[in-house]
């Protein structure tokens, strides 16, 4: 009886072991499901990252084309048109300022006149324009960049605040950076000399003329 107790003791011994292994197994089976599951998510993290990485140096460098070519155009136009010698600062955040090269003074608000500020602006937005058009001509198939657009130009008395020779230097480089070019003047703005300067680029002229109004 005793050696028969013994038996059935070991036999229910064996049996709960057998089923502390099955238990033992499955927790090994699922440990191993996740760590496949780990190993092909930390590989997407990986290439995740790389791809990010090359997207961004891939960025760093048309950024720094980009601010290149722009600088180059505005600083084209600015010493060709302004009376005083100036060199073209522009950030990475696209800010644009004007530097004296003798002091290293930067010129602010209106230090170089009203004319100046407005010439510069105008100067800097046809580069953006033209880099902008020049970009959507040449764009790849396989680029990852949105392409560039090809916009007009349409200016509202641009020239309030300049003289005769800012204007004259003004009208020279707006028809040639830009795609199209739609200005509103005022019969004041306009002189007959300025039409040996744009009057071949000009392709339709409207006139506008107020009536009284009568009650």
């Amino acid at each position: 009886l005793r050696i028969s107790n013994e038996v059935a003791v070991n036999k229910s011994d064996r049996e709960s072991n057998n089923n502390s292994i099955k238990s033992i197994q499955r927790q090994i089976s699922q440990l191993t499901v996740n760590t496949s599951g780990n190993i092909k998510l930390q590989k997407f993290i990986d290439l995740s990252d790389e791809i990010i990485n090359k997207l961004k140096h891939t960025l760093e460098i048309h950024e720094a084309a980009s601010l290149k070519d722009i600088k180059a155009l505005v600083q084209n136009n600015v010493t060709q048109s302004l009376r005083k010698t100036r060199e073209v600062i522009l950030t990475e955040d696209y800010q644009f300022e004007l530097r004296d090269p003798d002091t290293g003074r930067i010129d602010k608000g209106s230090d170089g006149g009203n004319g100046q500020t407005l010439l510069s602006n105008l100067s800097f937005i046809t580069a953006l324009l033209s880099i902008s058009k020049k970009r959507a001509l040449t764009r790849e198939v396989s680029s990852i960049f949105v392409p560039g657009t090809i916009a007009p130009f349409v200016i509202d008395a641009p020239f309030s605040e300049m003289d005769d020779t800012y204007i004259a230097k003004v009208l020279e480089f707006l028809p040639n950076q830009s795609h199209q070019l739609i200005v509103f003047l005022s019969s004041k703005q306009w002189e007959d000399k300025y039409e040996e300067v744009i009057g071949d680029s000009i392709g339709k002229r409207y006139i506008t003329k107020q009536h009284p109004v009568i009650i």
